[in-house]
C-alpha cells in the first residue's frame, strides 16, 4: 500500500500489489499497520489520514508513515483528528524536504508538536467532534461526486444543442452530412524530427496533442520551431479559426478552435479541419464534442499498439447542418445555459472551501483547549508524560538498548 491508494481516508484495495509471504515475515514488525493505528502520508501528497480500523495482512512503504498510539495513553481518533487539524498540518508540511519530491522524514515528523490532553478530556474531546467530522465528511462525499455529475450534466446540454431541442429549430431544414463535405481541407501536421529540425526558443508555434485541450487550447507549455518548417509543410500551417482534433492515442477525441493570429504549424497527432462558410467553427466544435461523434471516433480506431483516427476517418465523420441564423440561435442559448452552469460549478467549488475552512477551524479550537470544558478532577497530563516515558524505557529495554 502506498500513498495513491489512500482515498476519501481509506484504503483502496482493488489497485495494490503484493509481496511473497516470505517478504512479508521479514517487514511484519515494522511495516505491517494493525487496528488502532493511524497511517499519515509524508511523500508527494503530504498530510493524508487514515485510521486503520481492520485486522488484515499488508505491508506500507515509506510514503506512509505508521503511528502507533499507547492504547491507556492516547486515543486514536483523537490522534487522528490531532494529524487533520491545521497545527499538525502547518508544521508537518514546513518540515517537508526535497524539490522534485515533496516529502517528511520519520526525524523530522517525530519533531512535531503534540498537544497531550488527559485521557479523560481526550474522550470529551472525540465524542464531541465525531458527529461533527462525521457531517463534514458526508458533506466532502458528496461535493466529491458532484464533478462527475456536472460532466454527464453538460454532455447532456451539448448533446440537446447539437439534436436541435435546445432551441426547438425546425430540424428538417437541417442538412445530414460529413464533416469531409463542409470542409475545404482536412489534413494533419508531421513530426520535425522526421524533418531534421529542432525545437527553438521562438519561431513558429508548433501545436501538438498536448495543446489540444476539451473545447479549447492548453498553451501554458509552448513550443516553436524554425520558420523553415512552415517552407516544408505548407499544407498543415494553421488559420485562425481551424478546428483542430486529436487523431492518435488516448486523448483522442479532443477538439478545439485554433483562435490565435500567429504562425503555427501542427504535428501528425493532430487534425486540422478547415470548414466552408455554410457552417461556424463553434457549432461544428460543439458536434465533435458531442456524444454520437465521441462514440463514431473511438469505434474507428485502430487495435494497434498506438491507437489513431486516419483523415478518412475524420472526412466521414457525420454531422446535421441547421441554416447559419439556426447554428447562431443554437450557439446563442448554449453559451447563456453554460454561462450559468459554470457559476453553479463556482458555487460548489467555493461551498467546498468553505466547509474545509469550517472543519478546519472546529478541529483548531479542538486542540487549542476550547471545544470542551476541562475537569479539574481528570488525572494531570503530567501523569500521562510519566507514564509515556516508563513505556518508552519499556521499549528500549526490550530491544537490548540497555
Amino acid at each position: 500500500v502506498t500513498v495513491k491508494h489512500v482515498k476519501d481516508e481509506r484504503i483502496d484495495f482493488t489497485k495494490t500489489r503484493y509481496i511473497s509471504k516470505e517478504h512479508f515475515e521479514k517487514l511484519k514488525n515494522n511495516c505491517n499497520p494493525k487496528a488502532g493505528d493511524v497511517l499519515f502520508s509524508k511523500d508527494g501528497t503530504v498530510g493524508k489520514v487514515v485510521p486503520i480500523d481492520f485486522e488484515k495482512e499488508f505491508i506500507i512503504l515509506s510514503s506512509l508513515a505508521l503511528l502507533r498510539p499507547h492504547k491507556d495513553i492516547l486515543l486514536q481518533k483523537y490522534l487522528e483528528f490531532y494529524l487533520r487539524s491545521p497545527r499538525a498540518l502547518n508544521e508537518a508540511i514546513g518540515r517537508k524536504t526535497g524539490t522534485a519530491i515533496r516529502r517528511i522524514i520519520l526525524k523530522n515528523l517525530r519533531k512535531v508538536s503534540f498537544p497531550l490532553a488527559t485521557f479523560k478530556e481526550q474522550q470529551r474531546i472525540v465524542e464531541k467532534l465525531l458527529p461533527i467530522i462525521d457531517d463534514f465528511q458526508e458533506i466532502q462525499n458528496r461535493l466529491n461526486r458532484v464533478p462527475e455529475l456536472f460532466i454527464k450534466i453538460r454532455q447532456s446540454i451539448l448533446d440537446t444543442a447539437c439534436e436541435g431541442k435546445l432551441t426547438k429549430s425546425e430540424v428538417q431544414e437541417w442538412e445530414d452530412t460529413s464533416f469531409g463535405e463542409i470542409s475545404s481541407l482536412i489534413t494533419k501536421g508531421s513530426s520535425p524530427k522526421w524533418q531534421g529540425i529542432n525545437y527553438t526558443d521562438k519561431g513558429i508555434l508548433f501545436v501538438t496533442s498536448e495543446n489540444v485541450g476539451n473545447g479549447h487550447l492548453i498553451l501554458h507549455k509552448k513550443k516553436y520551431l524554425d520558420k523553415k518548417f512552415n517552407k516544408i509543410q505548407q499544407r498543415s500551417i494553421l488559420k485562425k479559426g481551424d478546428l483542430l482534433t486529436n487523431i492518435v492515442g488516448a486523448s483522442i477525441g479532443r477538439s478545439a478552435i485554433f483562435d490565435l493570429e500567429v504562425e503555427a504549424n501542427i504535428n501528425q497527432a493532430v487534425a486540422i479541419i478547415r470548414l466552408n462558410k455554410n457552417i461556424l467553427p463553434e457549432f461544428a466544435l460543439l458536434v465533435l464534442e458531442s456524444s454520437p461523434i465521441k462514440t463514431f471516433m473511438h469505434g474507428n480506431k485502430s487495435d494497434s499498439a498506438r491507437a489513431n483516427l486516419s483523415l478518412r476517418d475524420v472526412s466521414s465523420f457525420p454531422i446535421k447542418v441547421p441554416p447559419l441564423k439556426e447554428q447562431r440561435n443554437i450557439l446563442r442559448t448554449y453559451n447563456k445555459i453554460m454561462h450559468n452552469y459554470q457559476n453553479l460549478v463556482d458555487s460548489v467549488s467555493k461551498i467546498r472551501i468553505i466547509s474545509e475552512r469550517i472543519e478546519a477551524s472546529i478541529l483548531k479550537i479542538a486542540f487549542e483547549g476550547r471545544l470542551v470544558k476541562q475537569d479539574p478532577l481528570d488525572e494531570s497530563a503530567s501523569v500521562l508524560l510519566e507514564r509515556i516515558s516508563e513505556e518508552q524505557k519499556k521499549v528500549i529495554k526490550r530491544k537490548g538498548k540497555v
